[in-house]
């Protein structure tokens, strides 16, 4: 080992060519150092800037009993170089290969302690393409004869703890059987697969199992001992059948695995996919008994946590999924990660039957954005989503005087943004409307209200399955809590807009609006020790709850609590905006705009106002006032309707130039609105301002 070399974040690939382009792309991304093992066919005078190559010469001379039970020509070679990144002080080891190339620099994966995110909460086994926007695929080592049943989409909003491995989604020529690339791709074509990349991360909990690979995946610390490969299984299924047996022991530790939108571009060359299919026989015809047998497996309770890993190895063995061979192989690799130093993680023994959480997680329905599904022996492309979406339109308008056309749609690019649609009461059956409005533009609408059943019902009359959080929003008083969901799931958007499920959004404005802004509409002044005459003020979810909670806040800024600074900071620009350390601010709230930088704290002060059951027009004015000074709030025009009879007279008062018209009751779209949307709303949504203003 080289003690002049200590580095807490390691890259390891193996190559037998010279220097490639992408190896060269992992050598200049900060903060990484790269590390290459080579092989009986690397060039032996293999040099690249930023690299650490270990030659055959090398490895022989490091004193580790794994480099004596591995072959030359073996993909496990790759174990040598993460024990050698171990030695010398790795807290991150990203594993990869050397054609594939990473479009993040490796920022996707979350290096810190995760607070919140979306846990996979369907049954035993989970396809993460249909994750990620691909329902008809599948990644290698995906179990063939499940190939056909109905992908899960419940997942649970939830507090979780950053998963010990993580896999990072390809695009381009993914990991996929040569089952798929010899039924789904012409021989000599190239794939170019794209999958979602707003879609949020998932955790997998304790008792789910996924296949993944050694191409694009982060370990941390405490998951470092499952990086070995196997030595006797083929080259085709090593790294499957290594991350389905470190999943089952994870579960051991208390350890997730997790998948990440795409972050890296492969290209394959065309070869022969039936000798692919050769090398993966095990990968169609055993994976299914493997999975069965790792849930029915069982660690003795009085074992610790590397006698659990030999056990299941030594029962791996015993029941045909490995070899001798392989079950050496992993005491050699135990006993060199203890003697370089390696910490054992502490047992935590699986229970089957999951303990109460401490809060109660928030259920979703999550559907990812589907994108074009890769074609063969067909020469034109499959729809894309926006233009389904026009037709939908079209559909929706063959009874009115106005027609839609495919020639002159507004190409201007729409901010990445997701939409967040509260309502209020469950009326969920509006939702195919709201899909009209809105998703030509949005990639990406998340729903949110009470009671799921109702949403379960309403939906089973959809076109189209959207994604759904079950939030307590309490007749909308609570809606804030939709937005912190919806923060929570991390999805990979630059901001995050909510709009009640009444709210007419005037789409066509947004692409000229500084996405790196807040956006709300104006307010007015209260102060916490004073009555005032505004309404809900006096009720029970005004200023009593309202200084409860700002009294909790004000607590964290005694002696060294963890959040003082961030609360103080908070404090300060509510006074500057308010004029007075008692002010705060009071205004409907069917419409905001919240940039993704601003997040984490909007989490963190809406949650503490959520406890205290405190009304979403002081919530949220309020909070907006802490997060930003106002001279930097971008101001919302637009037009609310109260009840002087306005509200029946839609298509006379809205306004173009306007941002947002609220109410507008959508339970009346087919009768006496549609004339208004078909002729002026959507014309406007599909082909801008400009344009339409030429055709009138």
């Amino acid at each position: 080992m080289n003690p002049s070399i200590f580095h807490k974040k390691w890259i390891v690939v193996t190559t037998i060519s010279a220097p490639t382009d992408d190896i060269k792309s992992l050598a200049r991304i900060p903060g990484w150092n790269v590390l290459v093992i080579g092989d009986s066919k690397t060039p032996a005078n293999w040099k690249s800037v930023n690299c650490t190559f270990l030659s055959l010469v090398d490895q022989r001379k490091l004193p580790l009993k794994s480099v004596q039970h591995i072959p030359t020509g073996s993909y496990a070679r790759k174990a040598i170089g993460y024990l050698y990144a171990i030695a010398q002080g790795a807290d991150f080891i990203y594993e990869t290969d050397d054609d594939n190339i990473t479009t993040d620099g490796l920022a996707t994966f979350n290096l810190q302690q995760q607070v919140y995110g979306l846990l996979f909460a369907g049954t035993k086994l989970f396809n993460p393409y249909n994750h990620f926007g691909q329902p008809s695929m599948w990644p290698r080592g995906y179990p063939i004869d499940k190939i056909g049943h109905l992908s899960e989409s419940d997942y649970l909003v939830d507090s979780v703890q950053t998963p010990y491995i993580q896999h990072g989604l390809v695009n381009g020529d993914p990991d996929m059987d040569a089952i798929f690339r010899l039924t789904r791709k012409l021989t000599k074509s190239r794939m170019n697969v794209r999958f979602d990349s707003v879609a949020p991360p998932v955790v997998l909990p304790q008792g789910v199992l996924s296949p993944f690979n050694s191409q694009n995946t982060l370990f941390l610390y405490d998951a470092f001992w499952a990086m070995v490969i196997p030595v006797t299984i083929k080259f085709h299924a090593c790294d499957i059948w290594r991350g389905y047996w470190a999943q089952r022991l994870l579960w051991e530790i208390g350890g997730s695995l997790g998948f990440n939108p795409p972050n890296a571009h492969q290209i394959r060359n065309s070869h022969s996919y039936f000798n692919d299919a050769k090398e993966e026989r095990a990968l169609y015809f055993q994976i299914s008994s493997l999975i069965d047998f790792l849930y029915s497996w069982t660690c003795p309770a009085t074992s610790n946590f590397f006698q659990c890993v030999v056990t299941l190895s030594a029962d791996m063995v015993d029941h045909g999924y490995w070899q001798v061979d392989d079950l050496n192989m992993i005491k050699a690799w135990l006993f060199d990660l203890q003697t370089i130093g390696y910490v054992e993680p502490k047992r935590q023994p699986f229970v089957r039957k999951p303990s109460n959480p401490k809060a109660s997680p928030i259920p979703a329905l999550f559907h990812a954005s589907e994108q074009s599904y890769p074609p063969i022996h067909i020469s034109m492309p499959p729809s894309v989503s926006r233009w389904r979406q026009v037709l939908g339109i079209t559909s929706f308008c063959a009874t009115t005087t106005y027609q839609i056309s495919k020639t002159g749609l507004s190409t201007t690019r729409f901010p990445n943004i997701l939409l967040i649609i509260v309502f209020n009461f469950p009326i969920y059956d509006n939702i195919p409307y709201l899909q009209l409005m809105y998703g030509v533009h949005f990639n990406h609408i998340l729903y949110c209200g009470n009671d799921r059943n109702s949403f379960s019902k309403s939906s089973k009359a959809f076109r189209q399955p959207v994604s759904f959080i079950e939030v307590d929003v309490f007749r909308g008083y609570y809606a804030y809590r939709c937005l912190t969901t919806a923060m929570k799931m991390n999805y990979g958007v630059d901001g995050y807009m909510m709009i009640g499920d009444d709210t007419l959004l005037n789409t066509w404005h947004l692409p000229s609006f500084p996405v790196n802004k807040i956006w709300y509409t104006e307010r007015s002044k209260l102060y916490r020790n004073k009555a005032d005459g505004w309404h809900w003020w006096q009720t029970q979810f005004g200023s009593v709850v309202f200084n409860k909670a700002w009294q909790e806040l004000q607590n964290m800024t005694h002696h060294e609590h963890r959040v003082k600074s961030t609360v103080e900071n908070f404090m300060n620009i509510v006074k500057y905006n308010t004029g007075s350390h008692l002010g705060l601010f009071h205004a409907p709230s069917d419409i905001l705009y919240i940039p993704c930088s601003y997040a984490n704290n909007t989490i963190f002060f809406m949650d503490v106002f959520s406890k205290h059951n405190v009304f979403l027009e002081l919530v949220i004015p309020t909070v907006i006032a802490g997060l930003e000074h106002q001279e930097n709030i971008f101001t919302l025009k637009g037009q609310y309707l109260w009840y002087d009879g306005k509200r029946n007279q839609i298509p006379q008062l809205f306004k173009a130039d306007d941002v947002y018209l609220h109410p507008v009751k959508l339970s009346i779209i087919k009768t006496t609105l549609k004339n208004f949307f078909c002729e002026t709303f959507f014309p406007l949504a599909l082909f801008g301002e400009k344009k339409n203003a030429l055709n009138k």
